[in-house]
């Protein structure tokens, strides 16, 4: 008696959590999660505990993804982060010191003078950083005001 309120106790638990997680996937744009490696590894980790039979567990991926994982750690292969590797930070920097430098230049200009610098960018990439420095090249944009009142 003991052990069936425990298990349906347990089972109003990952109710619980399952209704979580898809109120989680319902807000995500795009309905994608991708867990990072570390994600990952403590996924296969728990599965582990549960012989990997976790078809009707999994919600956040796909069956084949898992066992796709699971495949790849049994070979040895370590996960890596996925997506485009992030501009260094130097090509940052230089991409706000040419918006700072050259007040009338856009993303598009400036995407120009990187590859004459034969220096591979995406204009959208461009355009991200500038959005990100948009306050501190603003405030060093504004005219400053030659004449005098005086006519």
């Amino acid at each position: 008696m003991l052990q069936e309120a425990w298990s349906a106790r347990r089972d109003a638990q990952i109710r619980f959590l399952k209704l979580q997680v898809e109120i989680l996937r319902y807000r995500l744009p795009g309905n994608r999660v991708i867990p990072d490696p570390l994600e990952r590894r403590r996924l296969l980790k728990i599965g582990a505990e549960m012989g990997h039979a976790v078809e009707h567990t999994l919600d956040i991926i796909h069956i084949k993804t898992y066992r796709r994982w699971l495949r790849e750690e049994q070979g040895g292969r370590q996960a890596r982060k996925v997506g485009r590797p992030r501009l260094t930070k130097s090509l940052r920097e230089l991409i706000v010191k040419l918006a700072r430098e050259n007040l009338g230049w856009g993303a598009r200009r400036i995407l120009g003078e990187l590859k004459k610098l034969a220096v591979k960018a995406s204009r959208s990439s461009v355009r991200r950083v500038l959005g990100l420095h948009r306050s501190d090249l603003r405030h060093i944009s504004q005219p400053i005001s030659s004449s005098s009142g005086a006519g």
